[in-house]
């Protein structure tokens, strides 16, 4: 970018970044009147932008399971096109169940005509606090709710709590984190392929079994047969005369005639 400088009559040019009010284009504090950007404002700014995109927060908004916040139209895009898989500091974000939809409560004291003014976009719906990284704030994990941590503490329990999640969590916090999702997703990896091993043997047993009643039945088949025709040879009677007019003469029975019997 040029860095255009003129005097101090009213004619200055403010091209770079850093001479425009808030900003932090200059990640580490440039900003406000070309010093120090305090905390305040640097919290500000991250509680009011898109983590992945770094443009305006503008529903729909979507949560990530470390508490950052997205703009769900950016964060979806970069999932279709699988950017997100090359950035570590994004690979939490596999797929859209990953993502929670946030419920936002807009301020009515917010104009959009007015960005560069220090007032939150969003509220608290409960204690009205603005969501301007001064107090910090949750989301229910059933709901999508996003309030303030002081409306949970005032009306909720210590059990009730745990279906929360804090917002913008520290360095430090988001590393723990992001840490027991890995260690979450290996163990539930595990699990699926020990199920795996545990259905293959299971199946491998049934095969065995099959395997075994099939040879019985065979051997069974088998035996049957030798023993019907054992039962045969014992009730007839080879020779010149054991056909006579086309009849057998010397079977026991009669095919067809129960009372057919034959002297022997």
């Amino acid at each position: 970018l040029l860095d255009i400088k003129m005097g101090g009559d009213g004619g200055t040019v403010a091209v770079n970044r850093k001479y425009m009010r808030g900003s932090t284009a200059s990640t580490k504090g440039e900003g406000r009147n070309g010093g120090k950007v305090d905390e305040d404002t640097r919290k500000f700014d991250r509680v009011r932008t898109c983590t992945v995109s770094g443009k305006e927060l503008s529903e729909p908004v979507v949560c990530c399971k470390l508490g950052y916040l997205y703009n769900k139209e950016e964060i979806y895009q970069r999932l279709l096109d699988k950017s997100l898989k090359y950035d570590e500091e994004y690979s939490h974000i596999r797929k859209i169940k990953d993502l929670t939809n946030c419920v936002m409560t807009p301020n009515p004291a917010y104009r959009s005509e007015n960005k560069t003014a220090d007032v939150a976009k969003f509220i608290c719906p409960i204690t009205l606090i603005e969501m301007n990284g001064k107090y910090p704030f949750v989301l229910s994990k059933d709901s999508g709710k996003v309030i303030s941590l002081k409306a949970i503490k005032e009306v909720m329990s210590d059990s009730e709590k745990e279906g929360y999640l804090q917002l913008f969590p520290s360095s430090e916090e988001a590393t723990k984190r992001r840490n027991g999702l890995v260690k979450k997703r290996k163990n539930k990896s595990d699990k699926k392929k020990d199920k795996k091993k545990a259905k293959v043997s299971v199946n491998d047993g049934i095969a065995g079994k099959a395997k075994d009643i099939v040879l019985k039945a065979a051997e069974k088949i088998k035996q049957g047969k030798e023993e019907s025709t054992t039962y045969k040879e014992l009730f007839d009677v080879e020779g010149e005369d054991a056909t006579k007019n086309g009849k057998d003469k010397n079977r026991l029975f009669m095919i067809g005639n129960p009372r057919g019997y034959v002297r022997c």
